[in-house]
């Protein structure tokens, strides 16, 4: 059998490749040249397009035989073209272009004489034989092609491959000897092969002066197009950072050293100049890098300053990025100086530090005078500034915290905190007097870690101290002080810990993919049972598309194979082994997240070169050894855990019996998940009718296959065998009694399953799942029964008044198992409940028949929280009105005291326990939503508030219009309500004055006017987009309009008076509140509000931008109603007399394009000469929504024009004028609208003879 060997050398830029066959073969070597021919090309975030050169042979001066292969540039104006972008002209010539002469060559050396073969770049040897080698020295110089090429043919000449594979053995069994983690256990194999397989992509990657590419890392072999990475070529350091982490306790610092390290201190220079032109009157050594950075020059990407330094041309100032996500998201070189202050700490590399610590000095010190503004208590002030890219701030002038700026965001402020300190810590050898003042100076200025309140009492991390726009990524910011910083991990205990786990349990983006880090957080924590579901759930993802290496990560957010996903993973599983203290001794925690079912074997690094060999085995430490000895003291092990340390409040539900699978269980909602899966049963499964004695039996089985079940959804897998199985348990269940000692074990857990869902799994899935096999509403139909029809007909309301008089708290099964219901109704939605798993009703065999009896229960007038708790769960479960008597006088009977409730809650700042409120406030608001189609069809919500003297519209009112601070969900909720009772009337009553009663039209009257006195004294911006909402749906067809006029006329008036008092402020609330109604009056009234009030507005060059924006929502909004189709040309007119702005150029485009599909036939022509000009200019524009929007519009004019010879060709005419226009730009878009114009009207795979016939640019056509 023929042996090919084949092998990248460990220690030289060498491949070897050796071929031993038993018989005589010939063999054909052949170079494939990956860009055979020059061209142009425009990266992505680029202003031009780029010339590059093609690949070429290199043949022997002398006899022009085939050596070998190249590509080598040889001019560049690359950095100039950059420079220029950035406003960092002065820097031209002094910054190093390393792309200039940049060029790669790879020569070969064979065994055996080879001649040319008939192909091009080909050799074949002459003779056949048994055995072949070839050695290919690879080199890149920045010198050029000379220097490359003397290099690679060294290489490959000088190479012994005598001993090359020994030696190369060599390197890597060192490697492996360095450290490892060997895992065994439930599921654990997938995450212990794809973590070794993840460090040895690390290892053959992170030995070159620059980081690891993020987006596809070094492989691009077999690709279509092998140049091309999505996000192009820079680095984010969102994403490039993550495979460092753990390196370090693998005894691989001198990759980190070697490959981040250098890469920024090779672009220090260009940092610290770029800082000092943007900002030239901060002192000292100061350096920032943006967030996206060239591993060669350190540069940002053209185009975040605007191709045409649009910028400049707008007076902005030199510093400020038009891009924003780049705008102040600068905390990546506090990050930076996290990995090399750590990389001291493990290492004690006084040379490295040396060589390092100039580049955290100048990230430190940049920030020193960044932000000169102090609060009252002489704390920094950091604003304008940005969580990371979901917590943004769009401009620098005019910005408000909280409204649409970011102030004093976590991710900055743990990174000073926790770098200052570990610079005041180093030796005092290592840093001067000077760095040394001006760290304390700086620390001693340094605001607080912000915090928050959080859902379930007391405080907890928040991700800025006043966020800004967003979210407008999914980047848990708040969580930056846990990782990267370790401000707070599981070093930490009491307060500040509990603060920690409150932000991850009520973290906002609970996805755990790619470059999230919530593994990593949650080992941090020493949440080992959440943190080992996560790694089992990252390991079991696939390759991308078309490769077949297991430890290639799918393109999850950026490019295939992913750098991310499996860094994160390796990182998780480090932290969850071993985590420093950070304290002066150097101490580390050993297992400070591991679960005991897992077994492992450790050989890792801890700081001040400590080296652990550890194993743990059955829960139980059985080797533990420290080098150096004296480091013994320094190690706390830490037990591991059978269950993660909660993160919720502790519950008071007593333990199950020793033999449960649930013994020593968390109430953790993914500790549930992971628990249940992880440990065998003991007890025996039935599908038989139980007993009162295996009833437990029958509990933990059903438990247990539901959350198999769980998770096989959660994870896409078929969930159908755990499902079935759940589905014979729970029909056990149902012919058995369950007792409350069992019921305080199975509904309890089962609410935590069900809040583990609700993390891991979308709603759109959930309402799937529920659909998906009949277990699903089976149990809805068993915990609703349970709650109702156990025992005697007054269970529920015995239940209810024990609960209402504080009484000995017994155990008691109504109560276990209405807790679960709110669960599964939060879980799954009243509405889906409504539409896939109508209840069944299971008759207890009492005389009274249980719908009624269901009724009377629920009618029972009693307003204490479990009654009304238990009435908006039971509610929107019902699905039968056979014996339900269900009158519209029934209901409101049943949600009055629920209404009142809610009333008295948004009035009371005290009364209420706010945690458990909050449970109640999102069923009323699930509530609310499925008020329409509930029981039949016959509940009439707006009938139902008019009832009773409308006391049920009233309490609805009441909480609407009542600030609650404990509870301000309650009022957003009734703010919904109010938003869904006008949705429910414009679906019923289109014309409010023909058809809508009376009564329901008195109501709207009285929710109007107090919406519009609240909006103007409301400062939230939650609350005033909920306003906003309301307000609109209720003046659509739930008012009158006589009570509609008033309001928008003394709306308006106000409007007119304040404009002329230049109140900008006041003047902004009005015109919002204008817009809400707008859309509710007349024709006649909105003309005259747009031509007297809005059209001056739009004028008026020196208005604010806000009101800019509102007078062309309001001409918009007339132009969507039809207003303006017989004045289409005085509207063109108007929009030629103003000019755009970077302000409005969005609302412009808006504008245009309701204006062109409001027009038909013979008004097409003049709104498209007026509007494609500017929606072409609009492509070129640096901000990406107004590109997206200039395209769109050019789309739709495209396919509205394609129908119509004429409209077609003035379409052309106009774009074909942009040809001629004075600016790169214009001309750019013009050639760029035609290629649109083409792909739109006659698309490649469309009819050929068609297209030619509508064509003016086939060559049949006639010509244009």
């Amino acid at each position: 059998m023929t042996t090919i060997e084949a092998f990248v050398d460990a220690l030289e830029d060498v491949i070897v490749l050796n071929v031993a066959s038993p018989t005589a073969i010939s063999v054909t070597v052949a170079a494939e040249l990956l860009r055979p021919k020059a061209f142009q090309v425009r990266p992505l975030f680029h202003c031009r397009p780029y010339n590059v050169s093609a690949d070429f042979y290199v043949n022997d001066s002398a006899s022009g035989d085939l050596l070998g292969w190249a590509h080598a540039n040889t001019q560049s104006d690359y950095i100039t073209s950059v420079l220029k972008a950035l406003n960092l002209e002065s820097l031209e010539g002094v910054i190093e272009d390393r792309v200039a002469n940049r060029s790669t060559v790879a020569i070969w050396r064979f065994g055996r004489f080879m001649v040319p073969a008939r192909s091009s770049g080909a050799l074949r040897t002459v003779v056949a034989t048994r055995n072949f080698s070839m050695v290919i020295g690879v080199a890149t110089s920045e010198q050029g092609f000379g220097p490359a090429f003397q290099e690679a043919r060294r290489l490959a000449n000088e190479y012994n491959t005598s001993n090359a594979m020994s030696k190369h053995k060599g390197w890597w069994s060192e490697f492996w000897n360095r450290s490892w983690i060997e895992v065994t256990g439930p599921n654990a194999s997938e995450v212990n092969e794809k973590g070794a397989l993840q460090r040895y992509l690390q290892a053959i990657q992170a030995r070159q002066p620059f980081p690891i590419k993020f987006n596809g890392m070094l492989f691009t072999a077999q690709r279509d197009r092998p140049d091309y990475n999505k996000w192009g070529g820079l680095n984010w350091w969102q994403n490039a950072r993550m495979p460092y982490y753990s390196m370090f306790a693998s005894g691989d610092s001198d990759m980190v050293d070697a490959a981040l390290f250098q890469a920024f201190l090779s672009t220090f220079e260009y940092a610290e100049m770029k800082t000092k032109v943007y900002y030239p009157k901060m002192t000292g050594p100061v350096a920032y890098w943006d967030e996206y950075n060239h591993p060669l020059l350190g540069s940002t990407h053209p185009m975040s300053y605007g191709c045409g330094r649009e910028g400049r041309a707008l007076g902005l100032p030199v510093w400020y990025s038009l891009d924003p996500p780049n705008h102040y998201n600068l905390q990546g070189g506090l990050d930076l100086g996290m990995l090399i202050l750590d990389h001291f700490v493990w290492t004690g590399d006084a040379a490295a530090l040396a060589r390092n610590l100039p580049v955290v000095d100048a990230v430190v010190n940049f920030y020193a005078q960044w932000r000169p503004d102090r609060d009252d208590n002489g704390k920094m002030v950091l604003f304008p500034s940005q969580a990371l890219e979901t917590w943004i701030c769009f401009g620098y002038e005019n910005m408000k915290a909280g409204v649409n700026c970011t102030l004093n965001d976590m991710p900055t402020v743990a990174g000073l905190r926790a770098v200052v300190a570990r610079l005041e810590a180093l030796p005092s050898e290592h840093t001067t007097a000077e760095q040394r003042r001006r760290w304390q100076a700086l620390r001693e200025v340094l605001p607080p870690l912000p915090l928050t309140q959080a859902r379930t009492g007391g405080r907890k991390l928040a991700p800025c101290e006043a966020c800004g726009e967003g979210p407008s990524n999914f980047e848990n910011a708040d969580l930056y002080a846990v990782h990267p910083y370790r401000c707070l991990t599981a070093k930490d205990g009491g307060e500040d810990l509990k603060v920690a786990r409150a932000a991850y349990r009520e973290r906002r983006f609970t996805s755990d993919e790619g470059w999230n880090q919530n593994v990593m957080d949650a080992a941090l924590l020493g949440l080992a049972m959440e943190a080992k579901g996560m790694l089992i759930a990252r390991a079991a993802y696939g390759p991308p598309k078309g490769y077949r290496f297991s430890a290639f990560g799918q393109q999850l957010q950026d490019w295939h194979p992913s750098l991310d996903h499996y860094s994160v993973m390796r990182n998780a599983l480090t932290y969850m082994l071993l985590q420093p203290v950070d304290n002066s001794e150097g101490d580390m925690l050993l297992f400070p997240a591991w679960p005991c079912d897992w077994d492992v074997s450790v050989k890792l690094w801890g700081p001040r070169r400590t080296l652990i060999h550890a194993e743990m085995v059955g829960g139980v430490v059985t080797d533990f050894r420290v080098d150096p000895p004296t480091r013994n003291s320094s190690v706390r092990v830490l037990p591991c855990q059978v269950q993660s340390t909660s993160t919720r409040p502790p519950t008071t539900t007593p333990s199950p019996p020793s033999n449960s699978i649930l013994q020593n269980s968390a109430s953790g909602s993914a500790v549930i998940l992971s628990m249940l899966l992880s440990q065998q049963s003991p007890v025996v499964m039935s599908a038989a009718p139980a007993s009162t004695s295996d009833t437990p039996n029958v509990v933990h089985g059903f438990l247990g296959a539901l959350a198999e079940a769980a998770t096989a959804s959660i994870k896409g897998d078929d969930a159908k065998v755990p499902a079935d199985r759940a589905m014979s348990l729970i029909e056990s269940l149902n012919n058995a009694t369950v007792k409350p000692q069992w019921a305080t074990l199975l509904f309890p857990v089962l609410g935590d399953l069900l809040q583990g869902l609700r993390k891991e799994m979308e709603a759109p899935k959930r309402v799937a799942l529920l659909s998906s096999h009949p277990v699903w509403g089976a149990l809805i139909d068993f915990v609703f029964n349970t709650a109702v029809l156990s025992g005697t007909p007054n269970d529920l309301l015995s239940a209810t008044a024990a609960y209402r008089k504080g009484a000995p708290k017994k155990v008691n099964t109504t109560r276990a198992a209405v807790d679960a219901g709110v669960e599964l109704l939060l879980t799954f939605s009243a509405s889906a409940v409504l539409r896939a798993a109508p209840l069944r009703i299971v008759s207890s065999g009492s005389s009274e028949d249980p719908a009624a009896r269901l009724w009377r229960l629920l009618g029972a007038k009693d307003t204490s929280e479990f009654s009304v708790e238990t009435r908006l769960w039971l509610l929107p479960l019902i699905r039968t009105t056979g014996g339900c008597g269900c009158q519209l006088s029934d209901w409101v009977t049943i949600m009055l005291p629920a209404a009142v409730f809610v009333n008295n809650v948004a009035k009371s700042n005290e009364s209420v326990d706010p945690t458990r409120a909050r449970k109640l406030f999102t069923v009323v608001e699930q509530l609310w939503e499925v008020l329409p189609s509930m029981i039949d069809g016959c509940v009439d919500l707006p009938q139902a508030l008019t009832m009773q003297n409308s006391v049920l519209g009233k309490t609805v009112l009441g909480a609407a219009t009542t600030r609650n601070q404990r509870t301000p969900e309650v009022q957003e909720s009734a703010l919904r309500a109010m938003r869904v009772l006008g949705e429910e009337c414009s679906r019923r009553w289109p014309d409010r004055d023909q058809s809508a009663p009376k009564e329901v039209l008195a109501v709207g009257d009285k929710f109007i006017n107090p919406l519009c006195s609240m909006y103007m004294g409301e400062s939230s911006v939650k609350l005033r987009d909920l306003l906003v909402e309301a307000i609109t749906a209720v003046a659509k067809s739930c008012c009158t309009l006589q009570v509609l006029q008033t309001v928008f006329t003394n709306v308006t008036k106000q409007l007119v008076q304040e404009s002329q008092k230049d109140s900008t402020d006041v003047v902004s609330d009005l015109s919002e509140l204008c817009l809400a109604l707008l859309p509710a009056v007349p024709a006649s009234g909105r003309q005259l509000v747009v031509g007297k009030v809005f059209t001056p507005l739009m004028k008026n060059p020196s208005a604010p931008a806000r009101l800019q924006k509102a007078a062309y929502r309001a001409t918009r909004i007339a132009v969507e109603a039809g207003d303006f189709s017989n004045t289409v040309e005085a509207l063109l007119e108007l929009l030629s007399t103003v000019p755009s702005s970077a302000q409005t150029i969005k609302h412009r485009l808006l504008l245009a394009r309701s204006l062109l599909q409001s027009v038909e036939g013979e008004q097409e022509k003049p709104v498209l000469a007026a509007l494609i000009p500017e929606a072409m200019v609009a492509t070129r524009d640096p901000g990406a929504q107004v590109r997206i929007l200039g395209w769109t519009l050019l789309t739709d004019a495209c396919r509205r024009c394609a129908a119509s010879g004429d409209s077609l060709l003035a379409l052309i005419n106009i774009v074909c004028a942009g040809l001629a226009g004075s600016s790169v730009d214009m001309v750019c878009a013009s050639v760029e609208t035609l290629g649109l114009v083409v792909e739109q009207c006659w698309p490649m795979d469309g009819d050929v003879s068609t297209a030619t016939a509508s064509n003016p640019f086939a060559a049949s056509a006639a010509p244009s």
